[in-house]
C-alpha cells in the first residue's frame, strides 16, 4: 500500500513505481510474491473522497487501466493519493473487499489479518466481508460515539491500543487520511500458529517513509525508482502529517 502527498509530478512517479510491487512485492515465507487479488486508487475530488478505480482484477493484467487511473486521479488535484494492491487473506477476491475503503471524509487501508473483532463489541455495518473493512467501520462507529472529543487521526491511534489489547492479529499496519491530516501506523502482531514466526511478520508488515521538502511517500516497501532516503517506520510507531 502507498500514500503520496505532493504535486502531480511526484504522485505520477510514485504510483508508476508502485506498480511493480503488484507483481514482485514481497510475500510471507512460502507464499508467492506479488499482490494480485485486486487494486484500488482513492483520492479527494471536489465532492470529497472518491475512487479513481476499484477493481477485483490483477493489477498486472489490468496495467493499462492502472496507468489510465493514475492520469485520471492526478487531474483531480488532490493533495494526497492512496493506493493498495491486495493479497487476500480473509474475504473473497471481489470488488467490495478491495482497499482503500472510504467513509467520508476518510480513506483507509490496512495490511494484516485480525483473528476476531468480537471482543470489541457488536459489529459495525460493512459492504464486503474483510476484517480490514470491519476494523475501519468499527473505528468510525467508536469515533462518532465519542462525539469528536479527540481529533480523528489521534482518536484512531488511541483506539488501536484497545484493539491491540483485546484482539489477536498479524498486523494492524494502516494508512488513514481525511483530506487534511494523514497518519501511517505500523503495528506488528504475533503468529496465530506455528506456520510463521515473529521475524516473518516483522520482515513482511513493513512501512517506509520517503520525504523531499513538503512531499512525502509512505509505502510498504522502498521503491528503487524513487531515489532518496527511505526511512523504515519502526513497529509501534506512527507518522502524522498535515496534508494542507
Amino acid at each position: 500500500m502507498i500514500a503520496v502527498i505532493g504535486n502531480d509530478k511526484i504522485q505520477r512517479a510514485a504510483l508508476r513505481a508502485f506498480h511493480r510491487l503488484g507483481l514482485c512485492g514481497k510475500g510471507l515465507s512460502g507464499l508467492s510474491p506479488g499482490h494480485l487479488d485486486g487494486w484500488g486508487i482513492a483520492a479527494y475530488a471536489e465532492e470529497g473522497p472518491a475512487y479513481a478505480v476499484r477493481s477485483a482484477g490483477s493489477v498486472e493484467v489490468e496495467k493499462g487501466s492502472y496507468r489510465e487511473a493514475i492520469e485520471s486521479v492526478i487531474e483531480w488535484g488532490s493533495p494526497i493519493v492512496v493506493a493498495h494492491f491486495r493479497k487476500a487473506s480473509r474475504g473473497a477476491a471481489q470488488k467490495e473487499n478491495v482497499h482503500p475503503f472510504i467513509d467520508p471524509p476518510w480513506i483507509f487501508c490496512h495490511n494484516g489479518t485480525i483473528g476476531d473483532l468480537a471482543p470489541l463489541g457488536p459489529g459495525a455495518p460493512s459492504v464486503g466481508d474483510t476484517d480490514s473493512e470491519e476494523l475501519f467501520m468499527r473505528w468510525r462507529r467508536a469515533e462518532r460515539a465519542d462525539g469528536g472529543r479527540v481529533s480523528g487521526v489521534s482518536h484512531f491511534v488511541d483506539w488501536l491500543r484497545t484493539v491491540e489489547q483485546r484482539c489477536s492479529y498479524t498486523s494492524l499496519t494502516s494508512l488513514l487520511a481525511d483530506g487534511k491530516q494523514f497518519v501511517a501506523v505500523r503495528r506488528v502482531g504475533r503468529p496465530f500458529d506455528a506456520t510463521y514466526n515473529a521475524k516473518d511478520f516483522a520482515d513482511y508488515y513493513t512501512l517506509y517513509h520517503w520525504r523531499q521538502g513538503a512531499e512525502h511517500i509512505i509505502c510498504s516497501e522502498p521503491m528503487p525508482d524513487i531515489q532518496g532516503d527511505w526511512s523504515p517506520i519502526a513497529d509501534g510507531e506512527q507518522v502524522l502529517l498535515h496534508i494542507r
